[in-house]
């Protein structure tokens, strides 16, 4: 005989976002299907991991446009440092493989994706092109001096390698830290962020010299 009912519907702790939707999205099927007699209603799911799944939804859409507009942005940035579109195009080209690999990293390190995950994508292109940056930079300068391509980018290899692996470790030593803090979501944070470091690294050593290997890099 009681006039309400409250339902208190609780979730795993970490359980991805994907998985939290469809969750979500069921239990919300059954409320709206299900009649109750005498005029009764049934509210939808609310509480934080509703919530949760709305903001994630609209973070999802916002993190799309805010990448390509920080791709674009990052490009302008290096056209008119260099000068030059095509120095500029070729040097963003290492952390636009970062972004495409991210999804494998996450389902690789069983990292859901989450409110705080979801940044990450923004961020590397921050901190990734500062490696092609050096590299690029340097090549130039060797070029500049007369030398060839390709010995021009094995004495920028030779040279600037180095500061470029302590700049990483740096980082590195720094996102470790989030391993102390005894909150999941943000060791899957620092977890992602210190391979997709790695990865900014790898790439700009690896496929830069490749890339600046081809005709069309004068």
């Amino acid at each position: 005989e009681y006039s309400k009912t409250v339902i208190i519907v609780t979730f795993p702790v970490g359980i991805g976002v994907e998985e939290l939707k469809i969750k979500v999205d069921k239990i919300n099927a059954i409320t709206s299907e299900t009649i109750l007699p005498h005029n009764g209603q049934i509210s939808r799911l609310t509480g934080q991991d509703a919530i949760n799944v709305e903001i994630t939804d609209v973070l999802t859409e916002q993190q799309t446009r805010s990448m390509v507009i920080a791709l674009i942005l990052v490009l302008a940035v290096l056209i008119l440092i260099f000068n030059s579109s095509l120095w500029g195009f070729l040097t963003l080209i290492p952390v636009m493989f970062i972004l495409v690999w991210e999804p494998g990293f996450l389902v690789m390190l069983d990292i859901p994706l989450s409110i705080v995950t979801i940044s990450i994508a923004s961020i590397m292109i921050g901190i990734g092109i500062d490696y092609g940056i050096h590299l690029t930079q340097r090549v130039r300068e060797e070029m500049e001096e007369g030398k060839s391509k390709m010995e021009a980018t094995r004495e920028s290899i030779e040279t600037t390698g180095l500061s470029l692996i302590e700049a990483a470790c740096t980082t590195i030593a720094g996102l470790s830290s989030v391993f102390f803090v005894d909150i999941l979501a943000i060791q899957q944070f620092g977890a992602i962020m210190i391979v997709m470091t790695i990865s900014s690294l790898v790439a700009a050593v690896l496929i830069l010299p490749i890339i600046y290997s081809l005709k069309i890099v004068k």
